[in-house]
């Protein structure tokens, strides 16, 4: 069910791709000294669903040894520390946006709004995005009942495969899992956090 009241569930998914891709290239192209305040409007944004921010820290610690190995590749070679750890805070910021996508969200939501035209293409996209949380959850299910690396991957894939019939029935039937409930003053109110970022940014 969707929280009741909370603007980032009421907007329309096509939005939410073009909310994050115009944050993302804010994040790219803006100057350094202005990355602060499109980090810190964007937050306070999202606060309006307070979980995400657990999603992001959870998703942030699972790329802890991804950050380390950055830091100690620019020890190494000698490159501009600073670079780096503005690279990571990029990273980090990017996962936020990611985050908000896919948690405000249900995948079948996420590419409904592709043409008939391409349906094959939104099944495909759709059945990969549910895919992968489940292999991962029986990879970490697995890897607690064998221990031989061969023996966690066909476990891993046994315990997927008992998924797949769940899998296929929300790609055929998107509407039992998720009933549109959009709002287009949701998507206003996230215009003018674009319009206010935007603004800050490159003014």
């Amino acid at each position: 069910m969707r929280p009741a009241g909370r603007i980032l569930f009421a907007q329309h998914p096509l939005f939410k791709w073009f909310f994050c891709l115009t944050i993302s290239l804010f994040t790219l192209l803006s100057p350094v000294n202005k990355l602060p305040f499109l980090t810190g409007i964007t937050c306070l944004y999202f606060l309006s669903y307070p979980l995400l921010f657990k999603f992001w820290y959870n998703a942030l610690l699972r790329l802890l040894p991804l950050f380390i190995a950055i830091l100690i590749f620019s020890v190494l070679s000698r490159n501009n520390f600073y670079d780096q750890l503005l690279l990571i805070a990029r990273i980090a910021f990017l996962l936020l946006l990611s985050v908000f996508l896919i948690n405000t969200s249900t995948i079948t939501e996420l590419f409904t709004f592709l043409p008939a035209r391409f349906a094959k293409i939104n099944q495909f996209l759709t059945a990969t995005l549910l895919f992968i949380p489940v292999f991962m959850e029986s990879y970490a299910k697995a890897r607690q009942l064998a221990k031989k690396p061969a023996d966690i991957i066909a476990l891993s894939l046994e315990l997927t495969h008992e998924q797949i019939d769940n899998i296929r029935n929300q790609i055929d039937n998107p509407n039992q899992v998720c009933p549109n409930e959009y709002n287009w003053k949701a998507d206003l109110i996230g215009i003018m956090i674009l319009l206010i970022n935007g603004f800050l940014c490159f003014m």
